[in-house]
């Protein structure tokens, strides 16, 4: 089933009146296929040409991590199991020991072909396929469900591939409890589809490091394959993002309008070098939203409409125009006295 709906450029009050449009892609009308990709083992490929603002995946977990926050469910969850968590660790190693029994009694109970689903997923500390462990597979594959207390497994998504310049981007959707990945930038059929497992405003070594460390892969994307200067101008651009960003935080607080008028322009400076260094939609939008709300607080009213559509249409690329960001943004600008509490982060 190819249900369309209408983006942002198409959506009643919407910033602009072109003409685009997103498809939501169903299990029957599959737009990718997950196989081998040289190089990288499994991987995720479009199965045919796919355009900007695209959903090709809407995934329930498979699995799902929800500890219970009181003793007494807790007791009652773990029963005999209580009694190996050495309680003298750390409080960190204590929740992981909890973590790891609870996850071990879920996938006991799970059907024989959801624990082989489960297990063909990859483990980062497993030598081959014989010795891998459901906790491996869990800390490799997990997703945060709205927060890192809750996570949950999406096998298709699991098996989507990073790239710190990805051409796709994942999200949870709180209403459903589904993980969403969207087309964030034209895909070919054949090529493969690639979201980001990590923050990537740091050096191609720092990046590199975290992605060992968390994954256990080497990225060799086109971004961390670039060398000698081009390699340098590129990690100096993303610490100066990274530091502008900081800046922009604090310069936001400040309630003064010359403050306001500062963070402005570190905003301004901050979202051209990430349009710059070619970051997606999902890492620039929120920043040209603050620009709204900046403007907004100043009073320039014609700016902060042209940042208010600038961040509708990113948030509608890399969430959909339906989406609970992509409505807030949109009841914002349209209001006029704009009194709306967003909570972006950068």
């Amino acid at each position: 089933i190819s249900v369309e709906k209408i983006l942002p450029k198409q959506c009643d009050n919407s910033p602009d009146q072109g003409l685009i449009k997103e498809h939501m892609m169903m299990e029957s009308d599959q737009c990718y296929k997950v196989c081998n990709v040289p190089g990288k083992g499994v991987g995720v490929v479009a199965s045919r040409d796919l355009s900007s603002g695209t959903l090709v995946i809407v995934e329930h977990p498979l699995l799902v991590l929800d500890p219970p926050t009181d003793r007494k469910t807790l007791l009652k969850t773990l029963g005999c199991d209580w009694c190996k968590v050495d309680m003298r660790a750390p409080p960190e190693l204590v929740r992981a020991q909890i973590q790891r029994m609870i996850l071990e009694k879920t996938v006991k109970r799970m059907k024989e072909d959801e624990r082989e689903e489960l297990m063909v997923l990859t483990d980062k500390d497993a030598t081959n396929s014989n010795n891998k462990s459901p906790w491996g597979v869990f800390l490799t594959n997990a997703l945060p469900m709205g927060s890192y207390r809750v996570l949950g497994i999406y096998p298709t998504v699991a098996r989507i591939n990073h790239s710190c310049k990805p051409n796709a981007h994942h999200f949870f959707n709180e209403e459903d409890k589904t993980e969403e990945v969207w087309v964030m930038e034209p895909i070919k059929a054949g090529e493969e589809i690639t979201i980001s497992y990590i923050r990537t405003f740091c050096s191609k070594n720092f990046r590199q490091e975290l992605l060992q460390e968390k994954f256990g892969f080497s990225c060799a994307c086109s971004v961390c394959s670039l060398t000698g200067e081009k390699l340098q101008e590129d990690d100096r651009l993303r610490h100066e993002i990274d530091k502008l960003a900081q800046d922009f935080g604090m310069a936001k607080q400040c309630g003064k309008e010359e403050g306001l008028i500062q963070a402005i322009s570190i905003g301004e400076q901050m979202v051209a070098l990430m349009q710059k260094l070619g970051f997606s939609p999902s890492v620039t939008w929120p920043g040209y939203f603050s620009l709204f709300e900046l403007e907004m607080q100043v009073g320039n009213l014609e700016m902060a409409r042209h940042y208010a559509d600038i961040s509708y249409r990113m948030v509608c690329l890399a969430k959909g125009c339906s989406s609970k960001d992509a409505k807030k943004i949109l009841i914002c600008r349209n209001n006029k006295e704009h009194s709306c509490n967003t909570n972006t982060h950068l």
